[in-house]
């Protein structure tokens, strides 16, 4: 199977979110694989905004004094069950999001709780981070093909990783001139 990566180390915005949305979404439509799209954001909607709208948070009522929490799904649902060494490839399916049956599947990325703050967020994020690898190890297992939106945000020696696990790394850069300078 195969992992390809979009990443850019500049802080500008380029468009390799849009970019990996667009080379997936036309796989899926023109080949007969089973894609996984990764998107390694925090808190950013891009790649969900291209796909689906606002959903509603699932909750789940325990017992029958009304004691109800929010249902783990994404990424932050599957960093806790890798963490607890309780995930096969298969499990993955059932956190993403379904855009074309059998075709695409979409992970998310990090949104955090509403009720925690900023900080609380950050220190999440950095957490589920750490299992993107395994992440894409699993996946790779499950899936024809992982396609993965390296997010800036990211700590470097996950990225570092990131791009070593791929079999392709695609570097979106600027289209200005100095961009292109600056790869050089």
């Amino acid at each position: 199977m195969s992992i390809v990566t979009f990443w850019n180390d500049d802080k500008e915005q380029v468009g390799k979110t849009l970019t990996s949305v667009a080379v997936a979404t036309k796989m899926a439509i023109e080949r007969n694989l089973k894609i996984l799209l990764i998107s390694t954001a925090y808190r950013d909607p891009t790649m969900k905004n291209c796909y689906w709208a606002d959903g509603v948070q699932k909750k789940l009522k325990l017992f029958e004094k009304g004691n109800n929490f929010a249902v783990e799904s994404g990424v932050e649902g599957l960093s806790k069950l890798i963490r607890a060494n309780k995930i096969q490839p298969t499990i993955i399916t059932d956190y993403t999001k379904v855009i074309f049956k059998g075709r695409l599947e979409v992970l998310g990325g990090y949104i955090g709780a509403s009720d925690k703050t900023d900080e609380e967020r950050l220190v999440d994020y950095k957490e589920t981070a750490e299992c993107y690898p395994e992440l894409l190890r699993l996946a790779n297992q499950y899936y024809d093909m992982v396609l993965v939106d390296i997010d800036n945000n990211l700590d470097n020696e996950i990225k570092k990783e990131l791009l070593k696990i791929s079999n392709l790394n695609m570097y979106v850069l600027t289209q200005i001139l100095s961009g292109l300078d600056k790869y050089n």
